[in-house]
């Protein structure tokens, strides 16, 4: 059974030791895992219940609870809706705009200990990082260094 959020609540990141794994779905991997595991929701954001009651065709209510920590044996899905503006929240969506805002699915699976499960490679590929943090490096380094002495002219 999996559970169903739609934001990476803080107790999700791992203590010293420990690993958080993402891994990235297309919309049509994650509705099948969905259908095949059952799941549980664990969502508090009415137009996120709406988004995605009209992406899965299941009723998906809010709730007040909170969602257990992932494990390798129970992973969460977690289904971003990226709205494109500020909604109330009890706003009622249109249809076409349930249809309409894009959805980022992720696995997470939270792990104790060094050890990589085997399905993330060992070393990251640079070429999947984002461009933000590919060079996020050369910004700091210039705030270190000293600044440099004027000439007297």
């Amino acid at each position: 059974m999996l559970n169903l959020i739609y934001t990476l609540p803080k107790d999700f990141f791992p203590e010293a030791g420990g690993q958080l794994v993402l891994r990235g779905l297309s919309e049509a991997e994650a509705v099948e895992l969905l259908k095949q595991e059952g799941f549980r929701p664990y969502i508090r954001s009415f137009p996120c219940c709406q988004v995605l009651t009209g992406r899965i065709g299941v009723k998906i209510r809010t709730t007040k609870k909170r969602c257990p920590l992932p494990t390798s044996d129970a992973p969460t899905l977690i289904a971003v809706p990226l709205f494109q503006r500020f909604l109330d929240p009890q706003e009622v969506l249109s249809e076409e705009e349930i249809l309409g805002i894009p959805i980022r699915w992720m696995l997470a699976e939270r792990t104790r200990g060094t050890t990589t499960p085997s399905s993330v490679p060992q070393e990251p590929d640079a070429s999947l990082a984002p461009p933000e943090e590919a060079v996020s490096a050369a910004p700091d380094q210039e705030r270190d260094s000293p600044a440099p002495e004027k000439a007297d002219t």
